[in-house]
């Protein structure tokens, strides 16, 4: 925590709420390796070497962290959103706006291109390639945590999610195409009663000026 404190200086748009995972970890004898949320090291590592497994184990527990904050900002979004299919299910319309839909579908690819383009969840740094024997120690982590599986998994309910929006999108649509529909034929009845005055007044103005 106090290493955290002191990076925070360097950090950008942080978390307001403190996001972990927590693992124990032992030194033994045996090779380095995840196993029921605890961390074997192995003690038979040089200084240096061990240092490097544990910045390969680090990686992987990071890449699972941010993913966890994605997997809780997704959550939010569907719990704001949950009651609309509701609403369209009871009452056949929804409180949303065209304007209301864009922002949330708006918010909703910000997000997506978050976990997608511009985070690194799945990237494998230039350290595994100056070090490629700790490669496979940093895949087994991301194994054990899921993080693969995880993505997938967040993906297909952003997915729930846009598809959701486009639905409620075309009812919103359709609702202000009919609202045009029904403009259009109160103005052609208008019209037509109009016209029906004019004629019932021009009759009777020719009537009299002959009588």
């Amino acid at each position: 925590m106090e290493i955290i404190k002191e990076f925070a200086v360097f950090s950008t748009e942080p978390l307001v709420e403190f996001e972990s995972d927590d693992f124990e970890y032992y030194y033994w004898d045996k090779p380095s390796k995840v196993k029921n949320d605890e961390i074997f090291l192995s003690r038979n590592e040089e200084q240096e070497d061990d240092e490097r497994v544990k910045v390969a184990l680090s990686h992987g527990l990071a890449q699972s962290i941010k993913l966890s904050v994605f997997e809780d900002e997704i959550d939010d979004l569907i719990e704001e959103t949950k009651q609309y299919p509701n609403e369209l299910a009871t009452d056949g319309k929804i409180s949303l706006t065209r304007r209301d839909i864009f922002k949330k579908m708006g918010q909703l690819w910000l997000q997506k291109n978050e976990v997608n383009l511009h985070s690194d969840i799945l990237d494998t740094p230039e350290f595994f390639f100056e070090n490629p024997s700790l490669l496979p120690l940093n895949e087994a982590i991301i194994e054990y945590l899921d993080v693969k599986q995880r993505l997938e998994v967040l993906n297909s309910r952003l997915d729930v999610v846009g598809d959701m929006f486009n639905i409620l999108n075309e009812e919103v649509h359709s609702q202000h195409e009919t609202r045009l529909e029904w403009i259009v034929i109160a103005l052609f009845v208008v019209q037509v009663v109009l016209q029906l005055v004019h004629l019932v007044f021009t009759t009777y103005t020719n009537f009299w000026r002959k009588v």
